[in-house]
């Protein structure tokens, strides 16, 4: 494919513009997001990715810690590069001020999206729900006492994934299991197309 090692990679969401032959751009979509206002509802940034489109950027990925605004529509994409991702929603977390809740089909019809418009690198944030360690001197969480514009849990970063922060088996993991097993199987025919 051309591609020699070490493969440097870097997130390109946002509207990034990253040095063009030296990274492999890697993208993201969410099903829901817990960083947006309480009251607005389902976030449009989340709602496009249910629809089969050439556009691979989520400027609401990480929009909360940004200070400027994202020029509108993607960058031109380097076709150098496949479309991969990193951040693909297999969950999401809860804040304090807003606690989405997941359905295993909307998380395994976002990734089945994601195959259908050309990614071909499909990389979950978060596949296995964690728990933060505690720091020396500090939780390790993001919160407003650490700068954060989002108060989540302490300890718990479950983020409602196929596999919980305990090891738990849920609903979205037999859904996305068969995007996996098709991919295993005809992944190299898929991303030809």
């Amino acid at each position: 494919a051309g591609l020699a090692a070490p493969l440097w990679t870097s997130t390109a969401w946002g509207g990034v513009r990253l040095p063009p032959d030296e990274l492999l751009p890697l993208y993201g979509g969410y099903p829901e997001a817990f960083w947006t206002e309480w009251d607005g509802g389902w976030p449009e940034t989340c709602r496009k990715h249910y629809f089969f489109t050439h556009q691979r950027d989520d400027e609401g990925i990480g929009a909360d810690l940004r200070p400027t605004t994202v020029r509108g529509g993607d960058p031109a994409p380097n076709d150098r590069f496949p479309w991969a991702t990193c951040e693909l929603g297999g969950g999401m977390a809860v804040a304090y001020h807003r606690r989405p809740r997941l359905d295993a089909a909307d998380i395994g019809a976002l990734a089945l999206t994601k195959i259908g418009c050309g990614s071909v690198w499909q990389g979950y944030y978060m596949f296995h729900g964690g728990t933060n360690p505690a720091g020396e001197l500090t939780t390790l969480q993001e919160s407003h006492a650490t700068g954060y514009p989002n108060d989540l849990p302490v300890l718990t970063y479950d983020f409602q994934a196929p596999l919980g922060e305990y090891g738990q088996v849920r609903p979205s993991y037999h859904a996305l299991r068969l995007q996996h097993l098709l991919l295993a199987d005809f992944g190299d025919r898929i991303a030809a197309t």
